[in-house]
């Protein structure tokens, strides 16, 4: 591992941090410029590499208006539609 740590030393200089996950390596740039030479390689210390941008730091990004919100309404008269409950309350689904 150190050798592999030594080779993004010096492909890009300093990282936050590199750590080990499974069979995969997560480094974590300091800034775009080391970001975009990382994704450029396709070899690091003589081993052919696969470099790619995680999705979960993608997901953290997230918007917080496209939650949704459940509910349970009790004691609904027999007479009322699904229908007619989805437009008295807006919803989008009702069962």
């Amino acid at each position: 591992m150190r050798s592999f740590k030594r080779a993004v030393l010096e492909a890009v200089g300093v990282t936050e941090s590199i750590d080990c996950r499974g069979d995969s390596v997560r480094i974590v740039c300091k800034n775009e410029l080391q970001k975009t030479t990382l994704l450029g390689l396709s070899e690091l210390a003589g081993k052919p590499i696969v470099v790619s941008v995680p999705w979960s730091i993608k997901k953290q990004v997230r918007r917080e208006t496209n939650r949704w919100s459940k509910g349970v309404i009790t004691r609904v008269p027999l007479d009322l539609t699904v229908e007619d409950i989805k437009e008295e309350t807006g919803c989008i689904w009702a069962h």
